[in-house]
């Protein structure tokens, strides 16, 4: 009677067996666990017929899906919380944030670039003080923008000292100061660069001084003292620089102590 009860019970073992391995067998995507050798890590891989398949991590009641003990929750088909410490959170795609307490999301802007390392003119002619390449298609969408920033500051003496702004491929000045006796002067340079086209980008440049600049010796540019605004026709879709340069006469009259390039994505 035992051997005859151990021999149903393995055979309906058997058999449930070989049902859950047809019922396996006929789903079509499944996941893969891959080791991997010292130094790599271990992969859960996705694996079937279709072409694009997901991983849909489910846990079960109120379980969470974690990474490295923190909770990854979810609400709404959006993820409501997410620590990465320490950082970076590379992403691929438009990153979203909440606008104050409205449920309004806006995309983000990013700083491209930065220098806070003080560079100043050599001797006399036009020097490269600040200089910012960006790659082609950085303004990808109308609308899109740069702001350059730059604080600098000029030495204690009367000698003529030239502030120059040159963008694209083409250099175009979009702010010159001409030769002005600037004696111990702070600077601020400020640049905006807006997509219209991908051929064609409204520019608008200032310079402000402290203390200002004595009358009759102006910013020289078209709109007025101190501002500048041209549309040009420099190609988004090949890499653009901005540069700003200093002309004195001896090294160091003009400094740029640092400077910054902000992208700015359109208003949604």
């Amino acid at each position: 009677m035992k051997t005859r009860r151990k021999w149903l019970i393995g055979g309906l073992a058997a058999l449930l067996l070989a049902v859950a391995g047809v019922a396996v067998a006929q789903l079509p995507n499944t996941l893969n666990v891959s080791s991997a050798p010292s130094g790599t890590a271990p992969a859960i891989r996705a694996s079937g017929i279709d072409a694009n398949i997901g991983i849909n991590l489910i846990p079960k009641g109120s379980g969470t899906v974690q990474v490295s003990g923190t909770p990854i929750t979810v609400s709404g088909g959006t993820f409501t919380s997410l620590n990465v410490n320490p950082g970076p959170l590379n992403v691929t795609g438009p990153l979203f944030v909440q606008v104050g307490s409205t449920a309004v999301l806006k995309r983000v802007p990013a700083v491209l670039a930065h220098n806070i390392t003080p560079t100043g003119n050599v001797g006399a002619g036009e020097d490269t003080v600040t200089s910012y390449t960006f790659l082609a298609n950085t303004l990808a969408v109308n609308g899109e923008s740069l702001d350059l920033d730059a604080i600098a500051f000029t030495a204690a003496n009367a000698t003529g000292k030239r502030w120059r702004v040159r963008w694209g491929a083409g250099a175009t000045v979009v702010l010159d100061s001409t030769s002005v006796g600037f004696n111990n002067h702070a600077v601020n340079i400020r640049c905006i660069i807006q997509r219209v086209t991908a051929a064609s980008q409204n520019v608008s440049c200032m310079g402000q001084s402290t203390p200002p600049i004595t009358t009759g010796q102006a910013w020289n540019v078209g709109l007025g003292a101190g501002n500048s605004s041209q549309l040009l026709a420099e190609d988004l879709t090949a890499p653009q620089t901005i540069i700003i340069t200093a002309e004195a006469g001896a090294n160091d009259d003009q400094v740029v102590r640092s400077s910054r390039v902000v992208w700015y994505p359109v208003g949604q």
